[in-house]
């Protein structure tokens, strides 16, 4: 039976919206609760200035997505008959209403930080909720977003298939820890002070760092490079030739501007005007770029989505 093209579209569009929202709220939690939250007992000097901004932003950020990842999971309920079992879709909903609940119940705890500061019983229950009714529920909520990906993406061979299931899943969740980075941290960065400053900086490098934000940052390379070989059907090699010229820049960048002359400064000394110059460039040099790049991933998944309803 053919499918209407339009609502076919539509429900490419539907998935496309919940598992980039999803993948995205997955990035933004573990970048706030592993790099964030680590850091943010170091500061005492500036810590109205500091909780404010961070309480402010991750309603934009953080509960925003979530809000609409719950929307759009909802929604796919009306397609579950044609590409997925409704209970799989029933069981994400629940998960993700758990985690939006939460996250609300924590927009509220963040807005006393200003006051309390990231310390004692606000501490406490922050890193309680956070852990046992965000982590875990959007851990599992992942796990079945992988096995949608692959029952949507069957009729392609193995290997591609994972390799862009890989792309896609890293590429938006690196999105997500990217916010919270320069929407989010960048500016408390300017609000510290020099006080606080070395204990604070040094504390926002760890190996947590590394393994959330870059490393995650760094493997769709790994994933797209071999998909000029093996990759679904719809997916062109400029769009991936895109992909890797973005990435390349923007690696080229960081290595000779970003690091050696705005972040290495920074390691030893406090200066609001280096942190305000990161923030003023990172968003024609590194951001933007990035945001291509993403998008060109999005495409992708609605070429493929398109390919696949052609052959029906």
């Amino acid at each position: 039976m053919n499918i209407n093209r339009d609502n076919s579209s539509l429900t490419i569009l539907t998935l496309l919206i919940y598992f980039v929202t999803l993948f995205y709220s997955f990035g933004v939690l573990l970048m706030t609760y592993f790099v964030g939250f680590p850091t943010f007992d170091r500061i005492h000097e500036n810590v109205e200035a500091a909780m404010t901004i961070f309480s402010h932003r991750m309603i934009v950020i953080s509960t925003i997505p979530m809000f609409l990842n719950a929307i759009f999971g909802v929604m796919l309920l009306k397609f579950s008959d044609r590409y997925f079992p409704r209970i799989v879709i029933w069981i994400s909903i629940l998960l993700c209403s758990v985690s939006l609940i939460s996250n609300l119940l924590l927009i509220s705890s963040y807005s006393d930080l200003h006051t309390t500061g990231f310390t004692g019983e606000a501490k406490s229950w922050i890193i309680f909720m956070s852990a046992n009714f965000q982590i875990i529920p959007l851990s599992i909520q992942i796990f079945l977003a992988f096995w949608l990906l692959n029952n949507h993406l069957q009729d392609t061979m193995w290997f591609g298939r994972w390799l862009f299931i890989l792309l896609f899943s890293f590429t938006f969740f690196a999105l997500g820890t990217d916010f919270v980075e320069k929407y989010v941290n960048y500016p408390i960065w300017a609000t510290v002070g020099e006080k606080d400053w070395i204990e604070f900086r040094h504390a926002t490098v760890s190996q947590a760092f590394i393994g959330v934000y870059l490393l995650p940052a760094i493997l769709p390379l790994l994933f797209v490079l071999p998909m000029f070989w093996r990759r679904p059907p719809g997916v062109s090699k400029l769009l991936m030739t895109i992909f890797i010229l973005i990435m390349i820049w923007v690696s080229v960048i960081t290595g000779n501007y970003f690091m050696p002359k705005l972040q290495a400064p920074l390691w030893s000394a406090y200066s609001k005007p280096l942190i305000e110059e990161l923030m003023r460039n990172d968003l024609p040099l590194r951001v933007l770029p990035l945001l291509i790049m993403q998008t060109i991933t999005a495409i992708m998944f609605f070429k493929i989505g398109l390919h696949k309803i052609d052959r029906t």
